[in-house]
């Protein structure tokens, strides 16, 4: 969760240098979204992480129209594991960083 907390920290000031941000059980300041434009996200949150409830990833996602919430329904705040199993992960990636 901090190392996705980073993730978005990196964004907000040096966006222009990443393709895309992957957020795991983390979460970022919706009021900061714009500085992303249109840099695709992807939020993986555990529905039931009581470390980092997934209404953060909400809020996150709502304020990034071009994310990807991606929710583990039997998963709480250790959901990294899944996360990197999950083949749509790496599908997305692939499409994002090839356009």
């Amino acid at each position: 969760s901090m190392g996705a907390r980073g993730v978005f920290e990196l964004a907000y000031t040096y966006n222009e240098y990443y393709a895309a941000y992957i957020s795991v059980a983390g979460f970022g300041i919706p009021n900061l979204a714009s500085n992303l434009n249109n840099t695709p996200v992807w939020l993986a949150h555990g529905e039931h992480d009581r470390t980092v409830p997934i209404k953060r990833a909400r809020d996150m996602h709502a304020a990034l129209s071009h994310a990807h919430l991606q929710s583990y329904q039997k998963l709480g705040h250790n959901c990294l594991e899944e996360s990197l199993n999950d083949p749509a992960l790496w599908e997305w990636l692939d499409n994002n960083l090839n356009k």
